[in-house]
């Protein structure tokens, strides 16, 4: 293939250890080193295997560049560290606000950050493709719309996230002030976002509900949807009735540990030694403490993406949660885990507990490629029916293993971004 030159632009960059990173990361791989670049504002220590051509500035250098009315530097990445733009050394973080989010992408788009540095950086690189992973951020529409023109270059998105249907303030409370303003950032995200499709010639979704919307919002006829892929080879668990391993791996967002717990609820009613390991960052000790009391859960804490591996080896059950509360019916719409490729490929059995309306839940309603569950009677009868049943066990295995070569397989989703990309 002729491949263009593709400059990325994204939150995160590409990497190992990161979700967004290490999800767009194996999208691309294989993309001509040379005729790939990235512009990204926080890092976990970039994929060299992706690309070696990385332009970083982050949250603090803009916020410093604007008081000193000076360009900011480009912060090197030879060795592999972790930056972090939401945070003021690299290490504390910082709560995001609406004020804070105004305050952020007003010096973003104010520029003083551009300097010789960075021009020269894009003229040197002289993109043909520019592609932006799309966040929160709308000074990010803008940038990579501003460099499209700026070298008429074919402009494309990679959205996994709803924010820009989203109603509801999704920032941290910050008071009455804040959720008044929250009314008139969504109104500039809104209006920034519709810039930015007026010249995007190609858009690639997470799911296929985004997809639905976003193409129903701005009637787009050339947009695809590519899921996160795996390279877990499949290999059919044999479950152990006695003392079947139930595991779950991700973050506690959302108020994942009351949905955790009741799944964990579930386990005990079927059997009172089962156990839910849990493996996941708790942001406090009362989150930790909150884990720590269930007795059916086994609470380990987070482990990076090499250990992750070594943990869906040893399970037999993969499964993932979400709150049904009303508070985070919005938020959760389009809620599809990046951990569904992995836990599905693995020959695993893979179980969703929560509501019908996320993206998630109808896709594994759809081709029938793990248990799901709305209610926590549904949750027990399906259990304990995998469990009893082999004839329902290797339904769902032919299922899953049906779905992972279908829209799952590393390899092939990544050839069908570079065609989609350069076609």
């Amino acid at each position: 293939m002729n491949y263009p030159r593709l400059l990325v632009i994204s939150n995160n960059g590409f990497s190992k250890q990161n979700n967004n990173g290490r999800t767009l990361g194996s999208l691309l791989k294989g993309w001509p080193k040379n005729k790939i670049a990235q512009f990204c504002i926080s890092s976990d220590g970039p994929d060299f295997d992706i690309c070696n051509n990385y332009f970083c500035v982050t949250d603090s250098d803009v916020l410093r560049s604007t008081l000193l009315l000076r360009p900011a530097k480009r912060r090197d990445l030879s060795d592999a560290r972790k930056i972090d733009s939401n945070s003021s050394n690299g290490h504390v973080k910082h709560r995001k606000t609406t004020m804070k989010m105004f305050a952020r992408n007003l010096a973003w788009n104010m520029g003083f950050w551009r300097g010789r540095e960075f021009n020269s950086w894009l003229d040197e690189f002289n993109p043909q493709i520019v592609l932006l992973q799309s966040g929160e951020s709308y000074f990010m529409h803008n940038l990579a719309l501003k460099i499209s023109r700026r070298f008429n270059a074919q402009l494309a998105i990679f959205n996994t996230e709803g924010y820009y249907f989203f109603k509801k303030d999704y920032f941290a409370k910050d008071g009455f002030l804040g959720r008044l303003l929250f009314n008139g950032y969504q109104a500039l995200y809104k209006y920034y976002y519709k810039c930015f499709m007026k010249s995007c010639v190609k858009q690639i979704y997470g799911n296929e509900l985004l997809r639905q919307d976003y193409d129903r919002e701005f009637g787009n006829t050339d947009s695809c949807v590519i899921y996160t892929g795996s390279n877990i080879a499949f290999v059919p668990v044999t479950i152990r009735p006695a003392m079947p391993v139930f595991c779950y791996l991700g973050n506690m967002g959302f108020n994942r540990p009351d949905a955790l717990i009741e799944f964990a609820e579930v386990l005990q009613s079927i059997d009172s030694r089962y156990k839910l390991d849990v493996y996941g960052f708790a942001k406090d000790r009362a989150m930790e403490d909150k884990l720590n009391g269930c007795n059916a859960i086994r609470f380990h804490g987070a482990v990076p993406y090499d250990k992750v591996l070594n943990v869906i080896e040893k399970s037999d059950f993969l499964v993932h949660v979400e709150s049904q509360c009303e508070l985070f019916r919005e938020s959760l719409r389009y809620g599809f885990s990046t951990k569904i490729a992995d836990s599905i490929a693995s020959g695993k059995i893979f179980i969703l507990f929560s509501s019908t309306e996320i993206a998630g839940a109808q896709y594994i309603m759809s081709n029938g490629a793990g248990i799901f569950a709305s209610t926590k009677d549904d949750l027990k009868n399906k259990i304990i029916e995998v469990l009893n049943s082999v004839e329902v066990k290797s339904n769902i295995e032919n299922c899953a293993k049906k779905t992972a070569i279908l829209n799952h397989n590393s390899e092939s989703n990544a050839k069908r971004m570079h065609s989609f990309l350069i076609k």
